[in-house]
């Protein structure tokens, strides 16, 4: 049975290049035929990923988001793409999805309310608590002491309008 054969039952795609790794070398083959052979080196198959620009929200509704982000969070509302709405806060951002409207590319189940975020303030998280007191907002948790991704932080914990949980924090 040809390579080609082995192909088409496994996957009905043989129109599809395949890649074929060795311990050398990586080929693109395309009906049992090298379109392309690149020698393996560890500059080659590695990479550093350096920050993280943007992530995406799904949301039931875009502007009370904005509003709250705005609000409680003192984020940047970006309008780009053709009315797409983003919160952008330092040289980050997160870019909203409308729920049942996502754009594509998008996550396999986009659910509002499934996000999980923490946030580094610069505002001491005694203020961020009377804060969040003043405008109503309930803390569900903290403040209380956590690991942050370079050393020990002290958060608190709320929720948004879609209930994802966003962890507000000061590293100590």
């Amino acid at each position: 049975m040809s390579f080609r054969t082995r192909y088409e039952e496994k996957t009905s795609a043989a129109f599809l290049p395949v890649i074929a790794i060795s311990r050398r070398f990586l080929s693109i083959v395309r009906n049992d035929i090298v379109i392309q052979t690149i020698p393996l080196t560890l500059r080659s198959i590695s990479m550093k990923i350096n920050r993280l620009d943007h992530l995406v929200l799904t949301v039931k509704d875009i502007d009370a988001t904005c509003a709250f982000y705005r609000d409680i969070l003192r984020m940047e509302i970006e309008t780009f793409q053709q009315g797409r709405k983003a919160l952008k806060f330092g040289i980050q951002k997160i870019n909203l999805h409308q729920y049942g409207h996502e754009i594509d590319p998008k996550a396999i189940n986009p659910t509002p309310g499934s996000g999980d975020l923490c946030f580094i303030a610069d505002t001491p998280i005694a203020e961020v608590v009377e804060t969040l007191k003043t405008k109503g907002i309930a803390i569900e948790t903290g403040p209380v002491e956590r690991t942050g991704a370079t050393g020990k932080i002290i958060s608190v914990y709320l929720r948004d309008p879609d209930q994802n949980l966003v962890e507000i924090s000061n590293y100590i």
